[in-house]
């Protein structure tokens, strides 16, 4: 093809609404991949197959670094439980021991499997929030406050591009006025109220339609927002 047919033929595309945005943006948003879920694990305490634990005390020990934190605490009711979570990335928050939390863990059963999250909190606001984004979410919407986490369609398709496909998306995470819009992996620092907060989109998935006859969820978002600073 000579240079002029090519010249011509970008001329075309471009009058024709091609795509925007640089070649490099529309790769990271595309090459993405979700990253492996979070792991939750609760011990010392009774955790109903579908239902919410909460636990309240004061924190004895916590390990925080590499993606894996522990936190021990003695729970009002329940005395001695310990929290586990395993996270893709490292998350670091600041919380400290001494300090007195409220932990909500939820699991919320479907027909195909279970959804799970988990929300601590101090008496400066929320120190971490995550859910596993398995099947559908188990943090409700009101349970994410200040916080809301919505997709944002952004292009990235299958192969095939059949109905029921899952597709890349990506996620929005807002406080206030302050917003960031993550694909999988990626980190983005948000302010409320003077404290720092750092969200990690981890999975950002939604099916091309709702032609898929099946009650599993058309959208699968998980994600984890930590605190890094208390202000």
């Amino acid at each position: 093809m000579s240079r002029f047919s090519v010249l011509a033929f970008l001329v075309v595309l471009a009058a024709c609404g091609g795509p925007t945005g640089t070649a490099s943006e529309r790769l990271i948003d595309c090459e993405r991949g979700p990253l492996a879920v979070p792991v939750f694990e609760i011990e010392g305490v009774d955790v109903p197959e579908s239902g919410h634990v909460a636990l309240a005390g004061p924190v004895e020990a916590i390990t925080d670094g590499q993606g894996r934190i522990e936190i021990r605490l003695i729970d009002g009711t329940s005395g001695q439980a310990t929290v586990r979570m395993e996270f893709p990335q490292s998350v670091q928050t600041d919380l400290q021991a001494g300090s007195v939390v409220e932990i909500d863990y939820w699991q919320r059963q479907g027909f195909e499997g279970t959804a799970r999250g988990i929300r601590i909190s101090d008496e400066a606001g929320i120190v971490l929030v995550a859910d596993d984004g398995d099947y559908g979410n188990a943090v409700r919407v009101e349970d994410l406050a200040p916080f809301a986490v919505t997709l944002i369609d952004i292009g990235c398709r299958n192969r095939r591009n059949e109905p029921g496909d899952l597709n890349g998306f990506a996620l929005a995470v807002s406080a206030g006025d302050d917003s960031v819009r993550l694909t999988h992996g990626q980190t983005g620092g948000l302010m409320v109220s003077s404290r720092q907060y750092t969200a990690l989109a981890i999975r950002s998935v939604a099916a091309v339609d709702d032609a898929f006859w099946t009650d599993a969820p058309l959208e699968y978002t998980s994600f984890v927002i930590w605190r890094t600073t208390a202000g």
